[in-house]
């Protein structure tokens, strides 16, 4: 899995690959992190990425919120450029749809 994380005040964006060991359905362990920006690349020479977390186990919930994130609408993240067609294609549905109402 990569990850992106959105810098804060304290902390820089940040991009790394992580994997998992899926114990069963409802656990899973992190057993490697490496950081994927220039910055890490002394501290990897230094220091192994594979590591053991802790054991993660998933909780069922209701609802989720959906996920509008910005980098969706960028082409480069997608891995099927039909799948980012997709959602675009969503996105401006909504707008026109929010357009409509709002001229009621």
């Amino acid at each position: 899995m990569y990850r992106y994380d959105k810098g804060t005040f304290w902390k820089g964006w940040s991009l790394s690959e992580e994997r998992y060991k899926v114990i069963d359905r409802k656990t899973v362990q992190r057993i490697f992190y490496r950081g994927l920006l220039k910055i890490n690349d002394s501290y990897y020479t230094d220091n192994s990425p594979w590591i053991y977390d802790e054991v993660m186990h998933f909780t069922p919930a209701n609802s989720l919120p959906s996920s509008d994130n910005w980098l969706k609408e960028e082409k480069w993240i997608w891995r099927n450029e039909s799948d980012w067609k997709d959602y675009m294609q969503r996105i401006e549905q909504k707008k026109i749809k929010k357009e409509i109402k709002s001229r009621w």
